[in-house]
């Protein structure tokens, strides 16, 4: 930042916009963090039930296939589930988030200018947020694995009754 005023006698002139944006941005994060955790519910969930759903049109549809077949059709679609419930988990399990400000770090500001103080609260926000950031960033791989695990599973599991229906 340079050490230049503006005819307001403020030394950073965007401060108070930077501020609220930053603020608002970071506010934003948990309802980013609860919808990935909605998602990575739905998807472990769906991929529960279309585990089962296999294993029972195994008794039923899949007898009349050959049986190594459907043995490789049900050991495929465990392994999927597996691996969903594994990405799943890395997606819902709980991580640390950093909020600011913590009011005990910075009661010492009180008695600083408000411009002062603003400045370093927005630096504080800076580095949570992108903290944060990289938190919800790994959140949101691991439930696109698990979604995209879901979606093959959905279609081998379909294509297998298909098969069935129309024999």
């Amino acid at each position: 930042m340079s050490n230049q005023t503006n005819p307001q006698g403020t030394e950073y002139p965007s401060l108070n916009l930077a501020f609220e944006m930053t603020k608002e941005q970071l506010s934003y994060q948990p309802s980013i963090v609860d919808a990935l955790d909605s998602k990575a519910n739905f998807t472990l969930s769906s991929a529960t039930v279309l585990t089962i759903a296999a294993t029972v049109f195994r008794g039923t549809f899949f007898a009349q296939m050959n049986s190594a077949l459907t043995d490789v059709i049900e050991l495929v679609l465990l392994v999927l589930y597996a691996i969903i419930l594994f990405c799943s988990y890395q997606a819902y399990c709980l991580r640390p988030y950093t909020s600011v400000p913590h009011p005990a770090k910075f009661e010492k500001y009180l008695r600083e200018n408000e411009e002062y103080t603003k400045g370093v609260l927005y630096s504080t926000m800076v580095d949570a947020f992108e903290k944060n950031e990289g938190t919800i960033n790994k959140k949101s791989k691991w439930a696109t694995l698990a979604m995209s695990g879901l979606i093959i599973e959905g279609a081998i599991t379909a294509l297998t009754t298909l098969l069935q229906v129309w024999r």
